[in-house]
């Protein structure tokens, strides 16, 4: 998730995504969909337009 908050605020939007869903499709595998990591990785995707 840093990465592509990194990303997003450098302006490289596709990258940011990419990282992004990588980043909650393994936070939701690993934690669940309830833990508060995966919802920080929703709320990232959600400000990157995912």
């Amino acid at each position: 998730m840093a990465e592509a908050t990194a990303l997003l605020g450098l302006g490289r939007r596709d990258e940011a995504r990419a990282r992004a869903v990588a980043a909650h499709d393994a936070c939701l595998a690993v934690l669940g969909p309830d833990h508060r990591r995966t919802e920080e990785a929703r709320e990232l995707r959600g400000r990157i337009g995912t």
